[in-house]
């Protein structure tokens, strides 16, 4: 199996809008898009045992991912900020080199169907110096990886929770 990676293209088309409502108290921003994936690069498993590592980089095909996004921030008061982002994504190959492991129609690795972020801001003088802390939950959502080049067919959903603060 010869590893040879060639540049990859990305054609992508995105439609949305963006709000601003409530005296300037909430933004909405939407879209909805498709991305058109060639070329995608990978490392596979190669059949050789000589071969080091036992992977190789290749080219795998090609792949169509559409989705749609939604994000709200609200400033609940002069100094608390809600923030809400939610995504849904549908990415699968359309395309696939025979070497590849990969089926036409198969979803993307490691691509979430949903993700969706929630964050909490609060703004606050610590002395004659503005601060804040925030505190940020993050899901993805469970993501295939049907394939026989992954040992385990899906990647369960996890979440992530950042906490930060500030002073200038």
């Amino acid at each position: 199996l010869e590893s040879r990676l060639d540049a990859d293209t990305i054609e992508s088309f995105e439609l949305g809008a963006k709000f601003t409502l409530l005296d300037n108290r909430l933004t909405l921003n939407a879209a909805v898009y498709s991305i058109d994936w060639t070329g995608i690069p990978s490392r596979i498993r190669s059949p050789e045992p000589a071969c080091a590592g036992g992977f190789v980089n290749n080219n795998v095909g090609e792949a169509k991912s559409e989705g749609a996004e939604i994000e709200l921030g609200y400033l609940v008061a002069e100094n608390l900020k809600l923030d809400l982002t939610v995504a849904y994504n549908e990415a699968k190959f359309t395309q696939v080199t025979e070497s590849s492991g990969f089926e036409v129609g198969e979803p993307l690795p490691q691509a979430p169907h949903i993700t969706a972020n929630l964050g909490v801001e609060y703004g606050f003088d610590l002395g004659a110096n503005p601060a804040f802390i925030r505190m940020d939950i993050h899901h993805s959502g469970e993501a295939e990886a049907a394939s026989q080049q992954f040992a385990n067919p899906t990647v369960g959903d996890y979440n992530k929770i950042n906490l930060r603060a500030g002073i200038a």
